[in-house]
Order: C-alpha cells, then structure tokens, then sequence
C-alpha cells in the first residue's frame, strides 16, 4: 500500500462538474479523498452577479457491494452543500475547509453569474494491492469471530484495554491487586519437572528392576532435588516474612513517635488526636485512589476526558498515529470498534478522519485512553450513514497506540 499527497484543484463552469474526470482514477484498488481549502472567482470575466457554488454528493454503489433493499434508500438520497457565494469586486475569494472521502460521488454546480469559480485543496490517493485487500478480508473474519462489546461500559472497556497491553508485553512480571507476585517463569519451570519426575517414577515401576544400587542413588538424588526446592521455598516465606515483621515494627515505631509527641504538646487530648489522625489517613487514600481526571471543553463543544495517561511521544497534528477505538451512539449501542488485528492509523489534522477526532486526540501519551464526545455537527452532521442516524452525537474510548 502506498499514498501519495499532492495540490489538487478544479474548475467550475456552466452545468455539472465532476469531482473527478473519468481518466483520473489510478486503478480499481485506490482509494481518493480530497480538501478543499479556498474558492476563487475568476476576475478576467466582467459579470457584477454573485456567483453560488454547491456539492451534491451520494454514496458510491461501488464501495457497498452485497447491500440489502433497505440500504438502497441510502444511494438514492441526494445531499446538497452550498459551498460559498463570490461576486466580482467585492468578494473574490473565501477560505473553505470540506473533505470528500472516498466511498462518495460528488459533483458541483455554478447559480448566478457568468464568473467561472477554481476550487483548490489537496488530493489523498492510497494506492492499495490485492495483497492489501486479501489482508483486509482475513481481518474482517477475525473481527467477526470477536465477541460483542455493545454491553460494555467505560470501565469494562478499560479492563479490555489493560488485557490487549497484557498480552503485547507478556515478558513483564505481572504483580495482583493485592501486591503478592504472579506465577514466574522459574516457578512454572520447577512445576514442570515434578511433572517430568513423576512420569519417570512410574515408568520406573514398569519396568523390570535394573539394580539395587542403581534406584537407590536415583532415589537419593531425586530427594535431594526436592529437598533443594523446599529449602528454596522455604527461604522465599521466611524472606516474605522478615520484610513483613520489618515494615510492622517500623509502623509501630511511627505510631509510637507521633503519640509520644502529640502527648508531650497536649497530654489531655493527644490520644484521641492520634486516633483521629489515624482514621484520617485511610480515607486520603482512598480519595487520592479514586480521584478522575477532570473533563475538558475543546474547540466545537468536544469534550474529552483521560482515563489514564500515557508517557513518551506525543500525538501532534501532522503525526501519523495508530490507536484502538470503540464508537458509540449517544445510548450506548456500538457502530464501530478496532479492538484487535491491525490498529487503525491516519495522520493527524489532516482531515482524513472527522473533524472532532482531530480536536479530540492532539495532546495523548503514548499507553493514554481517552473519552471523545463529539456533536453531530463535528461527527458525520445530517449524512445518513449505515449504523448511524442523521445528526448524531457520538461518544468514543481511544486508546493511543504509537507516534511516528
């Protein structure tokens, strides 16, 4: 797969006008997308007229192969866009920022005047192969076989997310909530072998008696070996044990320090202000355990909220990132997700996703997720989209994955 950037403009004049001439296309496995960023009215022309542009669009039959009759209604719709109004001396141009993405016919239209108007952005051409797409059918599968996330909450997500991290650096230890170790590769290793041992034990009964003395220095070394792993066992426990008599004496050594002092200050109450403090203390903890990170209000009314913060590079625009992602609409029913297989990666403020995502993600850490609330004006506005109603509002959980 490859893709390529360049300036692209056209010329709107009488009648329909294409977003694309017929000999534009690459191949049949290209994918195009184009931003528009200024409109200009041409001034050679004398017309004191003002001069509308506006973009029709639809969706391409092309990119919904195998749709059912109740998404016909869907390529039949039409949507307009007035784009701008321009007029020969007073206004000669005006900034736009609309991007057409593939999977659309578009076309545009000229009301008004005789004023020819250029239209001038940039064009995104993705080049795939077949390779590419058999790879994309492969992980369509895969994301079939995945069970439905629809029911999740923000928190069961979250737990999803900490179980693919898990699985994508399975060489670090792991510790449980309550701070004991997990199993370690030594220990599935000593499991392994006592395993081992008992097979030959009993292989050893069926077979015929070899020796006297041979058995015996098996058996003794065998002892031995056990021997050595309990005495290995036992010295991990007393270990355990003394580091946990440590950190008990030292706290009563604290505890101590502090009520003999708050007695010498003030002998009638120290004792209560001792076991005032005392209660105190566990419930800081606690607070400080569930503190949240507050929401924030960007730009276009997008909020977003961290779930957790990441560390390392930073998603800039104009970054190439990859993350994990589960979409929902405003009452919780799931649109989308990328969960699994291949991450999903685009360039930042670029315009290749939807404008609120562009808002929404710029500051996250690499190992951060994120709740993006984006209003439908910022989402898909009033497109009528498969699987999401017009004017929707639409809450994400993003997970960033790499910054390149």
């Amino acid at each position: 797969m490859s893709i390529q950037t360049f300036p692209y403009s056209i010329r709107i004049a009488d009648g329909k006008t294409p977003l694309f001439k017929e000999d534009f296309y690459v191949g049949v496995y290209s994918e195009v997308s184009v931003r528009f960023t200024m409109a200009a009215i041409d001034p050679s022309v004398k017309s004191s007229k003002p001069v509308t542009i506006k973009a029709f669009t639809s969706l391409d039959r092309a990119g919904y192969e195998g749709s059912d009759e109740e998404d016909e209604e869907l390529f039949e719709q039409e949507e307009q866009i007035t784009l701008c109004t321009l007029m020969n001396g007073s206004i000669y141009q005006q900034a736009l920022n609309i991007t057409f993405p593939p999977g659309e016919t578009v076309y545009f239209t000229k009301t008004g005047g005789k004023s020819p108007v250029y239209l001038s952005g940039q064009c995104t051409v993705v080049q795939r192969s077949l390779e590419d797409y058999s790879e994309g059918e492969s992980d369509e599968d895969d994301d079939e076989e995945e069970e439905d996330v629809s029911d999740l909450d923000s928190d069961e997500m979250n737990d999803m997310f900490d179980l693919m991290a898990e699985e994508a650096s399975s060489d670090e230890e792991e510790e449980s909530e309550d701070g004991e170790p997990g199993v370690t590769i030594e220990e599935l290793e000593s499991e392994q072998e006592e395993e081992k041992e008992e097979q030959e034990e009993q292989e050893e009964e069926v077979k015929p008696e070899a020796g006297a003395e041979d058995k015996k220095e098996k058996k003794q070394s065998k002892k031995e070996k056990k021997a050595k792993k309990d005495e290995k066992n036992e010295d991990k426990e007393t270990d355990k044990e003394d580091k946990e008599k440590e950190g008990e004496a030292e706290a009563e050594e604290e505890n101590e320090s502090n009520s003999s002092a708050e007695v010498e200050s003030t002998p009638s109450s120290g004792s209560k202000r001792s076991r005032d403090q005392a209660s105190a203390e566990p419930s800081k903890k606690q607070k400080t355990e569930t503190e949240q990170y507050p929401k924030k209000k960007l730009e276009g009314d997008v909020m977003v909220q961290d779930k957790v913060m990441g560390m390392g590079p930073v998603a800039k625009t104009g970054k190439r990132i990859a993350v994990r992602y589960i979409g929902r609409l405003s009452n919780g029913k799931v649109f989308d997700k990328n969960v699994s297989g291949k991450p999903f990666s685009f360039y930042l403020g670029k315009g290749e996703v939807i404008r609120g995502w562009d808002i929404g993600i710029p500051g996250m850490q690499i190992g951060g997720q994120r709740t993006i609330q984006i209003p439908a004006l910022l989402a898909y506005g009033k497109k009528k989209i498969p699987g999401i109603p017009p004017n929707s509002d639409l809450t994400f959980e993003v997970k960033l994955l790499s910054v390149n």
